[in-house]
């Protein structure tokens, strides 16, 4: 009997989210509130109620820059590739969907259950606007499964020489992953 891991309990953070995910369609009254990127210089951050909350493609709760040895489990991501870097056109990892499917075959894992931010809804005191941003969140979740879905995989060669269990062609692993 083959066996098919799952992961149960994955979130995209804020702070992976695409940065322009709410500002671009913030109606007026919330477009100071609404969360949204702006450019300092050290990079971006993730402004929530008009309050900086840290860097957009940052590190922990705190979306802190990345710094060797703060965190153990952080470094071992690094070497596995994630990056992370808070200026314009950085690519993070969970929201990519073709590196968040070159993490899950390196993981070993046939499917994920992905849940909302975390720390959103504790950002935002109007009760509108935490409606209107899992909203938002809900769309993007729906585009990321259609790209995950339409992702072209990587070359059968490449699932025999990496992952022997699974020698189907291009598609037929993604669909049992996201289908």
């Amino acid at each position: 009997m083959q066996h098919k891991l799952i992961s149960g309990d994955n979130h995209i953070d804020l702070t992976y989210c695409p940065a322009d995910l709410w500002s671009s369609q913030a109606p007026a009254k919330w477009k100071k509130n609404a969360p949204r990127v702006e450019e300092r210089n050290d990079g971006q951050h993730w402004f929530v109620d008009d309050k900086d909350r840290g860097m957009w493609n940052g590190v922990g709760p705190g979306f802190l820059p990345y710094t060797k040895g703060s965190f153990g489990h952080i470094d071992e991501m690094k070497e596995a590739g994630f990056v992370w870097d808070s200026y314009p056109g950085a690519t993070p990892r969970p929201t990519t969907p073709e590196l968040r499917i070159a993490d899950l075959d390196r993981d070993g894992l046939e499917k994920e259950i992905i849940y909302g931010c975390l720390m959103v809804n504790d950002l935002i005191d109007d009760a509108d606007l935490r409606v209107w941003v899992n909203a938002a969140l809900q769309r993007l979740g729906r585009r990321l499964r259609q790209a995950l879905r339409s992702q072209p995989r990587l070359s059968a060669r490449h699932h025999s020489q990496h992952r022997p269990d699974r020698r189907r062609g291009r598609g037929a692993a993604l669909r049992r992953r996201w289908g």
